[in-house]
C-alpha cells in the first residue's frame, strides 16, 4: 500500500512513515529501529473493509507481546533465533521524540519498537489440521507434497506441515521442498514454534488450526504471532472431523464477505455494527482465554508500567 495520502496514527512522525500495511502502520525513528502500530482495520481477502473492530489493534499488540516475551523467548534463544522487539508498553515513548504528551494517549497499547530487519518474501504458512485452501485444493495439492488419501475436513496430521506463499498481494502458494531447500533454519523453527503453541493453547481448551509466522534474514520472528488476525482458532473440546467448526478468529468476516459478493468483484464492505461488537467480543474473549487475564488487566500490569 502507498504511503502517500495514507492515513498517520501517529501524525507527529507523519514524516517518518515509511509503509502502510492492511492493518498495521511502520515508522522509521532512526538507529536502525521502527514502530509499528496496529490499527482497528479488518480486512479478508486482501481487501481492507471500510470501517473497524473496536480494540482489534490493541488485542494483537498485546497478544504478539505475550508470545514473543512470555512464551517463545527462551525457545527462540535455544536455536539461535531471536523476535524483532525492541521495547513495548511506555517504554516506547524512550524511542520517539518527546514530549510523551503529543502522542495518543493509548498508543502504547497498540505499539512496539522492533529492530529493522529485510523480511524474507515468504509467509511461512504452518497447519496442524486439513481445513481451509488445502482443504479444498488436496486433490492437487500446490505446495507439492502428498496428503494421505482419504484425509477428511479438520483431521490433524501427524505432525504440522509447511505450506509456504509468496509474501504479496495475491499470497501465490510455493513448493514446499523448495522454501526448504532455501530457508532450513526459517522453515524447521516455523513448525517448532507452531507445535509450542498448539501444545500451549490446547492446555487451555483451544485449537490452532493454522497460523502465518514471518521472518527477518538471520532468524529474527518478525510481524505479529498467534493472533486471531494471523490464525483461525476454534474450541479444542467442539472440534469434529469432516464438519467445519465454529471460528474463535475473523473467518466469520470472511464467510460473510464471501456470501455478500457471491459472484460478484469483490471490493471493500461496510459491515454490521453487529458483525463488528461480536468479532471486538471474540478477540477480547480468545485473549483472555490465551493470557488468563483480560485485556484491561494485561494493559495495566504489562504495558502501562
Amino acid at each position: 500500500m502507498e504511503t502517500d495520502g495514507a492515513p498517520r496514527l501517529v501524525p507527529g512522525l507523519a514524516g517518518d512513515l515509511c509503509h502502510v500495511g492492511k492493518v498495521r502502520e511502520t515508522y522509521d525513528i532512526g538507529d536502525g529501529k521502527l514502530l509499528v502500530v496496529a490499527s482497528d482495520r479488518i480486512s479478508t481477502h486482501n481487501l481492507v473493509h471500510k470501517n473497524t473492530v473496536p480494540l482489534k489493534g490493541a488485542v494483537l499488540t498485546a497478544l504478539t507481546v505475550f508470545w514473543l516475551e512470555d512464551v517463545l523467548k527462551e525457545v527462540l534463544e535455544r536455536t539461535g533465533m531471536r523476535s524483532h522487539i525492541v521495547a513495548y508498553g511506555t517504554e516506547v515513548y524512550d524511542h520517539l521524540p518527546p514530549p510523551r504528551e503529543s502522542y495518543a494517549f493509548d498508543l502504547h497499547h497498540r505499539a512496539i519498537v522492533v529492530q529493522k530487519c529485510t523480511m524474507i518474501p515468504v509467509e511461512f504458512v504452518v497447519r496442524g489440521r486439513l481445513a481451509g485452501s488445502l482443504y479444498a485444493e488436496r486433490r492437487e495439492n500446490p505446495y507439492g507434497f502428498e496428503i494421505p488419501s482419504g484425509m477428511r475436513l479438520m483431521e490433524p496430521f501427524a505432525y504440522p506441515v509447511l505450506t509456504p506463499t509468496e509474501k504479496s498481494d495475491t499470497d501465490d502458494p510455493l513448493l514446499t521442498i523448495e522454501v526448504k531447500a532455501d530457508y532450513p533454519s526459517e522453515s524447521d523453527a516455523s513448525c517448532v514454534v507452531f507445535d509450542l503453541i498448539q501444545r500451549y493453547l490446547n492446555k487451555r481448551g483451544i485449537e490452532i488450526v493454522d497460523t502465518k509466522l514471518e521472518w527477518g534474514f538471520g532468524g529474527v520472528l518478525a510481524d505479529e504471532v498467534a493472533t486471531p488476525d494471523s490464525s483461525r482458532f476454534c474450541d479444542l473440546d467442539a472440534v469434529q472431523i469432516g464438519k467445519p467448526p465454529v471460528w474463535l478468529d475473523k473467518q466469520s468476516v470472511r464467510d460473510w464477505a464471501e456470501a455478500q459478493w457471491g459472484e460478484k468483484e469483490k471490493a471493500p464492505l461496510e459491515l454490521p455494527k453487529s458483525i463488528l461488537s461480536k468479532l471486538s467480543n471474540t478477540y477480547c474473549s480468545v485473549f483472555e482465554r490465551i493470557v488468563g487475564i483480560s485485556l484491561t488487566e494485561f494493559q495495566r500490569n504489562r504495558l502501562n508500567v
